[in-house]
């Protein structure tokens, strides 16, 4: 039997454009860019570092699967369905010499784009985007889920929460929008993880569920797709004490995100913290456990956390200062120079839970490494 591959999308920002990139994630084998560089006794923060070597010799070159304008849209939520990229409301701006003006009102806009290249040698504009039916409300920068082939659209920037449907599902076959019942409560400042959850056992009536949780307010929320109903579970006051991003004004200061469940279990990683938290839905146990890598805190979405199958998983990030080492003494790119590329690094792990100390176990698999050109902020990214 051919083994189902699995493959990851992802954005980068760039000057002028905004690039979508595509590869697989089942690849075997390792290159070797994982470094530990101590493994001293003091308890020094270097002791449980992972580093990539950030030389450039023999890594690939990755081609973006789409370009697109980057005044083309702003703050839009985007997902995988199927073999299609969508795209999601966002603010539609306009840009006048140096200065971008946002429309005051997102947009309900929905497009999609056929991710599979029918056409070799024309990586940058290969295919090109279909309008599909607009979403019921307007948003920007909503989250979004994939369960049992259809699209759950959640939260967003929104102008009433009261009167508009916080959360809504597409049906690609029937071509409809649904507004979803109104969760019991809504997260606060609509900062929160979410993820979909299919069952196990194939029983689809039964088990599918989307899982919300917010720090914030220290909830659980679970919609159960059979009927159309939600479940809300109080968490631990000390969630909502986890340390939070506070680098600059623009970050979320409360963690958010795409977050992964296997089984009974949520997983998310904090970029603030350099930890992988696991949340045990049922018993409302916290397990964690370091795992630090060089990643940058501000202007950007955090590294993302992402599920393999089994104790697998994988957490895909750029090099820390973002560029290889080129041509200046100290390896770093000048600022005016869009054509230097930068290193993205894919590193797999397995997690294994420690019940009696409520911590995780991570050892380490393999590192997938490319190089991007004509980028510098990666912008998120979700799986195939």
């Amino acid at each position: 039997m051919k083994r189902k591959s699995k493959s990851v999308c992802f954005s980068m920002v760039g000057e002028r454009n905004t690039y979508w990139y595509t590869f697989d994630l089942t690849k075997e084998g390792e290159d070797g860019r994982i470094i530990v560089p101590c493994r001293c006794t003091c308890g020094c923060r270097c002791a449980k570092r992972f580093r990539h070597d950030t030389t450039t010799q023999g890594t690939p070159f990755l081609s973006p699967t789409k370009v697109l304008p980057k005044k083309d849209r702003e703050y839009p939520g985007w997902t995988v369905l199927g073999n299609e990229l969508y795209r999601l409301g966002g603010r539609v701006c306009t840009k006048e010499l140096e200065e971008c003006v946002y429309s005051k009102e997102p947009t309900q806009t929905v497009r999609g784009l056929d991710l599979i290249r029918e056409r070799s040698g024309d990586s940058n504009n290969n295919g090109r985007w279909q309008r599909k039916l607009p979403m019921l409300v307007p948003r920007s920068r909503p989250q979004s889920v994939v369960v049992g082939e259809k699209l759950y659209v959640l939260g967003g920037k929104l102008d009433d929460y009261d009167n508009k449907p916080w959360a809504e599902v597409y049906d690609p076959v029937e071509d409809i929008w649904e507004a979803l019942p109104r969760p019991p409560k809504i997260p606060r400042e609509d900062k929160f993880f979410s993820t979909g959850l299919e069952d196990d056992n194939n029983d689809r009536e039964k088990g599918d569920s989307i899982i919300i949780l917010s720090l914030e307010d220290a909830i659980l929320l679970e919609y159960h797709v059979a009927n159309k109903s939600w479940n809300m579970s109080r968490l631990p006051e000390t969630l909502s004490k986890l340390p939070k991003r506070a680098d600059h004004d623009i970050c979320d200061q409360i963690p958010c995100g795409s977050a992964v469940a296997v089984g009974q279990m949520l997983y998310w990683f904090s970029s603030t913290t350099c930890r992988l938290y696991g949340l045990h839905r049922d018993t409302h146990d916290l397990y964690t456990s370091e795992i630090v890598v060089d990643v940058p805190s501000e202007y950007e979405e955090p590294p993302m956390l992402g599920h393999l199958g089994g104790d697998n998983f994988f957490l895909l990030h750029k090099n820390y200062d973002g560029f290889y080492d080129g041509d200046d003494e100290e390896g770093h790119r000048s600022d005016d120079d869009d054509d230097d590329p930068l290193l993205m690094h894919c590193l797999k792990f397995s997690v294994a839970l420690v019940v009696r100390k409520k911590r995780m176990n991570i050892s380490l698999g393999s590192s997938q490494s490319f190089l991007i050109k004509n980028s510098r902020l990666f912008n998120g990214s979700v799986v195939m």
